[in-house]
């Protein structure tokens, strides 16, 4: 069987660091705030560092999955530690996550559009144009999906902080103190939020031996990473000392920052603001179709992932209507739910093929050692 004609895409750290950006940043930006304040109040915006050491984890097992399994990916080292139909069961469980997160993300787009701008269109009107854009993408493979970030993500970049330095002259730092008001403890349940969106990072595993460079590579991925948290904390800092304790009860604290913002005194920025955060957006949709479709092509031995991506597509925007009713209840999940899930696929499940992997080798330089042991003459 001939390679799967994505195996020949290649991205450049650059590319890759965007891709991260892109993969926590689009629904955090707008979304994580709210989470946090809901369990910290005014110290939501500590939970992101302490939520990114749970990316820089997943990070880490990457690295080490890449270094012990060179010029591989998930679905190829996967089948050589636990063997082809253990392997399966992973690469499913892996596309039935990556679809469930596509079709969570899509969902968010439009109850945002429908919150903001629509509210009587259907979260399937809204989502079909997202779609055709997103499917689009990640038909053409990686390395466009890495292109469009180069444009993408510093847009993203420079007007979040255009947006809070704009918002500077009317915050005010006494409403998010004292810190740590309430104790440690909320501080670090609130935590456990961020760490499932950094968790997301897991999805370049899939394709993390396709960026060019090997130490390149892992240095672009932890620096993706540390921009984000960067970001996060600038957002979730102007959100504070605008909002207070009352950030929580704002359904997109990041928008809300923007409406402090206008040119001249009377034009609003805020739907400029929806528009670049939907950009960023379907970067993350893209992404998150490409490695399902990676997923499902390995699953059922194709060479050739496109003819998937249509349908998937389709999958995606039913998901994405039928799996809630309404935003209250895509807000409970990603609160309670959410986290627990992503713990299991982002870290326990690389974490077990590390295990097993370390197992194996320690077997197998034991049996090569009593080997050698038997053949030496005395």
């Amino acid at each position: 069987m001939q390679p799967p004609v994505w195996q020949d895409n290649r991205i450049t750290p650059v590319e890759l660091a965007g891709i991260i950006i892109a993969l926590i940043f689009a629904t955090g930006a707008v979304t994580l705030p709210m989470f946090t304040g809901l369990v910290a109040q005014h110290d939501g915006w500590l939970a992101a560092p302490i939520g990114s050491v749970f990316g820089a984890l997943i990070l880490a097992v990457i690295v080490y999955l890449d270094r012990r399994f060179p010029g591989q990916s998930l679905p190829d080292y996967c089948q050589a530690v636990v063997g082809p139909w253990l392997a399966k069961a992973v690469l499913l469980l892996y596309a039935m996550y990556f679809l469930h997160s596509a079709a969570l993300v899509v969902r968010e787009s439009t109850d945002f559009l429908r919150s903001g701008f629509y509210p009587v269109a259907s979260p399937l009107v809204l989502g079909t144009p997202l779609l055709l854009l997103t499917t689009y993408i990640s038909w053409h493979g990686l390395e466009i999906i890495g292109r469009t970030t180069l444009i993408v993500v510093p847009v993203q970049i420079v007007f979040t902080l255009i947006v809070t330095a704009a918002a500077a002259a009317q915050v005010q730092p006494q409403l998010i103190l004292p810190l740590f008001e309430r104790g440690v403890v909320p501080v670090l349940r609130a935590s456990l939020i961020p760490a499932a969106w950094f968790g997301e990072v897991i999805a370049i595993a899939f394709f993390f031996a396709s960026v060019r460079g090997e130490r390149g590579r892992a240095v672009a991925a932890f620096a993706g990473t540390g921009i984000v948290l960067a970001l996060i904390v600038i957002g979730g800092l102007s959100a504070g000392m605008l909002f207070g304790d009352q950030v929580g009860r704002l359904a997109y604290p990041f928008s809300s920052v923007a409406r402090f913002v206008t040119i001249g005194g009377f034009l609003r920025i805020d739907p400029l603001a929806m528009a670049v955060w939907l950009f960023l957006t379907v970067i993350k949709v893209a992404i998150l179709q490409h490695v399902t479709v990676m997923a499902l092509a390995r699953l059922l031995n194709l060479s050739d992932n496109r003819p998937l991506a249509l349908p998937l597509a389709g999958l995606v925007l039913l998901l994405s209507d039928g799996l809630f009713s309404n935003k209250q209840e895509v807000d409970a999940w990603l609160l309670a739910g959410w986290p627990v899930y992503s713990f299991c696929m982002q870290l326990l499940l690389p974490l077990a093929i590390v295990l097993v992997a370390a197992v194996r080798s320690v077997r197998g330089r034991a049996k090569g050692g009593a080997g050698a042991a038997r053949r030496s003459p005395g």
